[in-house]
């Protein structure tokens, strides 16, 4: 009987030690450096290419010049930031080092916080997040899908995605949120089998999972943004019971820390940024969301 040809997913452990190996965030800290690192990504998320051909919106209204990099490393920034989270989990200073070292000026663990945003000196708070995190990561795969999420969870920001996914819909239910037009590639096999082929090789179930987070629009405030849409919480309300116990909300709602995270990430600086108040504050209240949604028989806004 012949063997598979199908390629085996390096594990975490692999891209932590391939991250290294590039130099670390010390010695190394842009795309250039870390250009076998980046190979490594690219290989194996053909979704990237999206992020930086065409034009992309990296807010609402606002579009970068045609073929930016600047969406393809906030979203590798942000799976740096899970990289990171691993490592920091299993012990490994360099997990710590990722979020916090190197020349970043007052938005640094090691630094005093400065007047942008309250970066300190909190790193056993840091570890404390890191190890929370992982107790809803049971095995391998559960931290690969995860990278998966990172990895395609702003392709709708690309103008040529979003114009095929609408092109799919009546008029009606065109638009022209990110997060919509992602969602509904999700729960379309076509749009899969076309633009998300690192999704189609999760299991069925996360496939369905991943889908079921997006189509809740719900997402934390942006650096600078100032409040949350409150049709983003009719998502919530309307989720299924069962994705708010399987895993399906807690990992959307994390996504979300790692997308801050990787916000600054740029060429130049490849490396995320831990957001003390985000990381530290809103895991607990994330948690505290989630037991009274699953509690309650009927969600009410009245949390």
């Amino acid at each position: 009987m012949g063997q598979s040809t199908q390629k085996k997913n390096p594990t975490m452990a692999e891209l932590v030690d391939a991250l290294k190996a590039c130099g670390g965030v010390f010695k190394s800290p842009d795309a250039g450096a870390n250009a076998d690192f980046l190979k490594i990504l690219d290989d194996n998320f053909p979704e990237l290419k999206i992020y930086c051909t065409g034009k992309i919106q990296t807010s609402p209204g606002v579009e970068e010049i045609e073929g930016s990099p600047t969406e393809y490393y906030r979203t590798v920034g942000a799976m740096i930031a899970l990289l990171s989270a691993y490592a920091a989990y299993k012990d490994d200073d360099f997990g710590l080092d990722c979020v916090s070292k190197g020349e970043r000026g007052p938005m640094s663990m090691d630094k005093v916080p400065g007047k942008f945003i309250n970066i300190g000196n909190k790193p056993d708070q840091y570890k404390e997040f890191c190890k929370g995190f992982a107790k809803g990561m049971d095995s391998e795969d559960d931290w690969w899908a995860m990278l998966v999420f990172l990895a395609v969870h702003d392709i709708g920001k690309s103008d040529a995605f979003r114009n095929a996914v609408n092109a799919t819909l009546p008029s009606a239910k065109r638009s022209d949120d990110h997060d919509r037009a992602l969602a509904r590639a999700l729960t379309d096999i076509d749009s899969k089998q076309k633009f998300l082929p690192s999704v189609m090789k999760l299991t069925p179930k996360r496939q369905q999972k991943l889908a079921a987070g997006f189509m809740t629009n719900f997402q934390l405030p942006q650096l600078g943004q100032g409040e949350i849409s409150v049709m983003n919480l009719h998502g919530l309300m309307d989720m299924p019971k069962e994705s708010l116990t399987d895993g399906t909300l807690r990992n959307y709602l994390y996504h979300s820390i790692f997308d801050i995270a990787g916000a600054s990430s740029n060429e130049k600086f490849i490396f995320p940024l831990a957001v003390v108040p985000v990381y530290m504050g809103f895991s607990s209240a994330m948690d505290d969301l989630m037991d009274k949604l699953a509690q309650a028989t009927k969600p009410s806004l009245a949390l």
